[in-house]
This record gives C-alpha cells, structure tokens and sequence, in this order.
C-alpha cells in the first residue's frame, strides 16, 4: 500500500524518516504516541525495562505498524537492520475513522511478527535459539543463489544476541560451528553440506 498517497488524500499529518543501517530510535510513550509504519526496510523491535534489560518483540519489514502502548516505565527501541524508511502518524483522532480494511491486515501481519519471536524465546536451549533465529531471518528475506542464501543485510552478532536474549559468545559458537559466512556479520548461510533434522 502506498501509505504517503493514502494520507495525503485523507488529509492526514505524517512524517517521513530515514533510518540508516544500525540507526536507532527509542520510543517513549510520554513523548511518542504516534502510529509507526514501516514503509521500506527492516528494523528489529526491542523492548527495554526500567532495570536496562531487554525483550526481544519481532523483526519488522515493509507495511508493518508498531503503536506505542502505555506500558508504565518500558521503552521501546526500534534498530535499523538495513536503510529504513518510517513513517508516522501525527494526528491519530482524525484517521480512526479513515483507514481502510487493508490495515487489518498489516495489523495481522505485524502480530504474526510478533508470535515469531515468542515462540522463539519459548525454546530453552539457547543454541537452538540461535539457530532457530538465523534460519528464520534467512526464511523469510533470503534468496537463493546457487548452493547459498543471501539476505539483503548483514545481521551483526550483537543483534542476534539481543533478539534471542543470548550472549555473543552463544552467538559465536553456534555461527562458527555451522555453514554460516561471516566476518562480523553474517550475510549467507550454505546449503549445499546443510543437514536440517
């Protein structure tokens, strides 16, 4: 859906922003109550206690829509896999009554995001979840070119650590061991010697 089109012929107030490659954004909900739809690109979405720890919530893409709920004292961190572009909804009163059925859908799509990395986190062995994890983002923007799956980003240690609650020696071990290419950040995984039990 082409989501600048939709609002400006519905008359509704919106920003666009550029996030680049590792930009990051916290969401607040005292100072951001704004709608956020991704337009193009990809973020993971993290939320962050008042003790500093952190819950990995999904890995968002295109058409996707974060709202910022009243959650007390928790923020939420938006970080940029790859250049993204948001963009926000100013002045929500005046759209409840506007958006179309599609939006049900994107609602529906961002939710499924979410029961991902739930279901994730509910694996106890924290290699698995590595595991588990690298496959999912290599499933779902993968392609595949010869006897390799290449992702359009490259997918840092770090953030592997964060969305799967593991440390970056987890992460290490379990990239070492398998067909994973990285040199910092992982970027294709082989096919052609995988074995999937």
């Amino acid at each position: 859906m082409n989501w600048i089109i939709f609002f400006t012929k519905n008359q509704i107030s919106y920003h666009v922003y550029k996030l680049n490659e590792g930009d990051s954004i916290i969401l607040n909900r005292r100072k951001n109550t704004n709608t956020i739809i991704i337009l193009t690109g990809i973020i993971s979405l993290a939320k962050i206690f008042c003790n500093q720890e952190i819950l990995p919530i999904a890995i968002l893409s295109n058409n996707d829509v974060i709202t910022n709920h009243e959650n007390g004292n928790t923020q939420y961190c938006i970080i940029a896999l790859k250049t993204t572009y948001i963009i926000t909804v100013i002045n929500q009163e005046n759209t409840k009554n506007c958006y179309p059925i599609k939006i049900i859908k994107y609602y529906e799509n961002t939710i499924n995001r979410y029961e991902e990395i739930i279901n994730l986190m509910n694996q106890q062995n924290k290699k698995h979840r590595v595991l588990i994890f690298i496959l999912l983002i290599f499933l779902r923007f993968g392609r595949i070119k010869k006897y390799n799956i290449f992702i359009p980003f490259k997918l840092t240690k770090n953030c592997i650590a964060n969305m799967t609650a593991t440390s970056i020696d987890t992460v290490s071990k379990v990239v070492k061991k398998k067909y994973i290419h990285e040199k910092g950040k992982v970027h294709s995984i082989s096919i052609k010697n995988l074995k999937l039990i």
